[in-house]
């Protein structure tokens, strides 16, 4: 049994959106069901998953755990080799893999993508939640477009406004948290477009979906703007700029061969 947990606030359970879409994909997620919380953080969402039942374990690349008992550690891993984003799971372990805001802080997305392709099941799916570049308000540093417009000036002109994360650091002065946020941005965010995310996660799976309608139904009565979301996703375009400029939500299923890709007017035999 998990240690006891406070619950966590409503437009942050993951439960819903990700049992929601795996339905709507023909996955039904049961107490049986083994799952994996990639880039598990603090480890929040394993316990939230955990004390509904669900058999859930969390990986990451760093140490950031909060655990609520010391026997609690045996439910997460870290990367046995970070410059791979190593998984330390066998083959085919898991029925679902998801994540809540990681995907935007890869710098590589073809070895992690290949690593969660190898540890889940043939018949398993990924469902990864994550902001977008042009959110209005970026969601890290609660700057106006930052995820897009990544300049020191930028930044320095918005902190001295008096926009900060909710979690900065007190005492420092409006440049210094912009000088924090400029390197932050330039290191640790990394937004693919469309495209891109198609290119990469196809090398490894099937079918690339995004499902930001389910999403959006599953979070109506935990999230303001998902209720407002749901009422104007009948709109045309409505679920395409949600995509583009909130959340995009992707869905990874069926299994592809790896075929590397090589660089125009280059052959493998030109390595040899």
């Amino acid at each position: 049994m998990t240690a006891s947990a406070p619950t966590l606030p409503l437009n942050q359970q993951m439960i819903a959106p990700v049992v929601r879409i795996a339905a709507r994909c023909g996955k039904v997620i049961t107490g049986d069901s083994k799952l994996l919380d990639f880039g598990c953080g603090t480890g929040r969402h394993v316990y939230e998953f955990r004390n509904a039942g669900y058999q859930t374990f969390g990986v990451d690349l760093g140490d950031y755990l909060r655990l609520r008992s010391p026997d609690d550690k045996r439910w997460f891993a870290r990367s046995t080799d970070p410059d791979v984003y190593r998984i330390p799971f066998q083959d085919e372990s898991f029925d679902l893999i998801y994540s809540t805001q990681v995907l935007e802080h890869l710098r590589y997305y073809e070895p992690a993508l290949k690593e969660m392709r190898r540890v889940l099941k043939r018949d398993g799916i990924c469902i990864h939640i994550f902001p977008v570049k042009w959110r209005p308000l970026e969601t890290h540093f609660r700057i106006p477009f930052g995820g897009a417009i990544k300049t020191f000036s930028y930044f320095n002109f918005w902190t001295h406004l008096g926009f900060k994360a909710p979690d900065a650091p007190p005492g420092l002065s409006a440049k210094a948290h912009a000088r924090r946020y400029w390197e932050e941005s330039r290191t640790n965010l990394h937004y693919l477009s469309l495209r891109e995310l198609k290119f990469f996660a196809g090398m490894f799976f099937e079918k690339v979906e995004f499902m930001e309608r389910e999403f959006v139904e599953a979070m109506a009565d935990a999230s303001t703007i998902s209720r407002i979301a749901k009422t104007l996703m009948p709109l045309p375009l409505m679920e395409t700029l949600y995509r583009h400029f909130h959340t995009k939500v992707m869905v990874l299923s069926g299994y592809n061969f790896y075929r590397p890709v090589w660089p125009i007017g280059w052959t493998p035999e030109q390595a040899l």
